[in-house]
């Protein structure tokens, strides 16, 4: 490809669609260990709509006074970055919610098992909205972190 050739976001993401199923495909065992919650958390999962914004909540079962996390992730990534590493460890989300911390983990509307919108319609305020939504599901005040290019989204919520 020339230097002065573009490739747009978009089309470079589907043109390495194959390569991400590819490696999904090779680690698909490893990472299926993890997705099971360790002995003593709970995960359950959660969806609000319009806009259309799913997330996981993982938990202790006993619970505790510390303030919920809400994880963030950045561009080009889904909640799942959170959940395990890419060699099939517990991701962060384990970590916090083992050392007593309720963990809520969104995917952005229109990423990832939030559903596809339109990427003309997509925005960040829609992003926003839909993140906001699933912080009104907390009945507490919560920590957000964020990662990336979603820190722009922290800053607005």
């Amino acid at each position: 490809m020339k230097s002065t050739d573009s490739v747009s976001r978009r089309k470079f993401f589907r043109s390495s669609t194959g390569i991400g199923a590819a490696l999904v495909a090779t680690t698909s065992g490893a990472a299926s260990a993890t997705m099971r919650p360790a002995t003593g958390l709970r995960l359950r999962t959660g969806f609000v709509s319009e806009p259309s914004t799913y997330y996981e909540v993982l938990e202790p079962v006993t619970r505790t006074s510390k303030l919920p996390m809400v994880l963030i992730h950045g561009g080009a990534h889904t909640g799942s970055c959170y959940m395990s590493t890419a060699d099939g460890r517990p991701g962060w989300a384990h970590v916090f919610a083992a050392h007593g911390y309720k963990v809520v983990v969104p995917d952005w509307a229109g990423t990832g098992r939030s559903g596809y919108i339109p990427y003309e319609t997509l925005s960040g305020e829609m992003v926003v909205r839909g993140l906001g939504k699933v912080l009104a599901t907390l009945d507490h005040p919560a920590i957000v972190m964020t990662h990336s290019m979603s820190g722009p989204f922290g800053w607005k919520l």
